[in-house]
């Protein structure tokens, strides 16, 4: 559902003068505490302009990839990225680095081909063909982004379940 702005605003500074907690606050202006919390961290960081009704923006990619970079180098919660980058729907953020992490990941061929290559015996770095050696680097390095991106994504996903427990606000 959408709420027009003055309701946004109000909630907001009802909040922020420390009368009441999210829930009440919520309650009191009959909005989800979850959307009172999203625009309060919005309103922290970018002000009034942030509770503001976005018309459906399209993001440019190099804006959405470095989002997601951020949000994974960062390890930060969708919400928090939405908030920092001023970005009405959190799921927004949440696709990008979907689709971010799909990007780096190999294919499943490739997966496949990458293990069975593994296992074979290793040669000599200096046995290798320079060809060989790139071939190894590139693998080498996929796999390394891989596991780095899985890592950061799994903590992203821990540290948006431990925020989204209730804290008594």
């Amino acid at each position: 559902m959408k709420y027009n702005f003055q309701i946004k605003l109000m909630a907001v500074r009802h909040y922020l003068d420390g009368r009441d907690g999210y829930k009440l606050t919520a309650r009191q202006y009959q909005v989800p505490a979850s959307s009172l919390r999203a625009w309060t961290a919005a309103y922290r960081l970018h002000g009034q302009a942030a509770l503001l009704a976005k018309t459906s923006i399209t993001y440019p990619a190099h804006f959405r990839a470095h989002v997601a970079d951020v949000v994974l180098r960062e390890q930060l919660s969708m919400r928090t990225a939405a908030a920092r980058f001023n970005i009405s729907d959190y799921k927004t953020v949440g696709r990008w680095v979907q689709e971010a992490t799909k990007a780096t990941a190999p294919a499943k061929k490739e997966r496949k081909h990458m293990a069975q290559k593994a296992q074979k015996p290793a040669k000599q770095p200096e046995e290798m063909t320079p060809a060989e050696l790139l071939e190894e680097v590139r693998y080498l390095r996929a796999e390394r982004a891989y596991h780095e991106k899985l890592d950061a994504l799994m903590k992203a996903k821990a540290e948006q379940k431990k925020k989204s427990t209730p804290s008594g606000h």
